[in-house]
């Protein structure tokens, strides 16, 4: 049971680093405390969601891994920390190739920011 802090934060590093870097970190038009507020709390639900998915779902019906604790399959750390890193090379190395590229921010009146 103490290592699903651990898998859970891989998960949630996984929606910050994808969120900012492949998903154009939005919302960018609002104050930075509310954009702060949002992202993290978009991102937090993210992490929930994936966490649940990936114990629940996929590591025990695709995966096969065994149960761990209270119906919960396997171990998100592995899977997801090669995720989290492989996702750093796609943007990094890769340039996030075949994504359109960020539009630019602006501000509620519709002028640029």
């Amino acid at each position: 049971m103490t290592v699903f802090s651990a898998e859970f934060g891989v998960c949630w590093v996984f929606w910050m680093v994808a969120w900012a870097n492949v998903f154009g970190n939005a919302p960018t038009t609002r104050g930075p405390g509310v954009t702060i507020v949002a992202r993290l709390v978009i991102t937090f639900a993210l992490g929930v969601l994936t966490f649940l998915l990936y114990s629940y779902v996929l590591a025990g019906t695709v995966l096969h891994e065994p149960v761990v604790a209270g119906g919960v399959h396997g171990e998100a750390l592995g899977f997801l920390n090669w995720l989290v890193l492989w996702t750093l090379w796609y943007v990094l190395f890769l340039g996030s190739a075949g994504l359109p590229a960020p539009r630019a921010a602006t501000t509620t009146d519709g002028r640029a920011a």
